[in-house]
């Protein structure tokens, strides 16, 4: 395993979640992806991918109610 930081743009964040461009942000503005998840530097907005990662797990953990 690596201990570089893995970071997603937009796009790459579509494609694993299979969400167009637009949905991401619009799911950003309106709190189902939380904006603390993402960051701007320069123009260009990137998440981590270990971030997205363990806010899918705990979706998951919260519809199996298991958390």
């Amino acid at each position: 395993m690596s201990d570089q930081i893995q970071l997603l743009t937009v796009e790459d964040l579509g494609s694993l979640l299979r969400l167009t461009r637009e949905a991401i942000y619009s799911q950003r503005v309106r709190g189902q992806l939380p904006g603390s998840l993402g960051v701007h530097l320069g123009k260009r907005l990137f998440f981590r991918r270990s971030d997205i990662e363990a806010y899918l797990d705990g979706q998951f953990a919260r519809k199996d109610g298991s958390e």
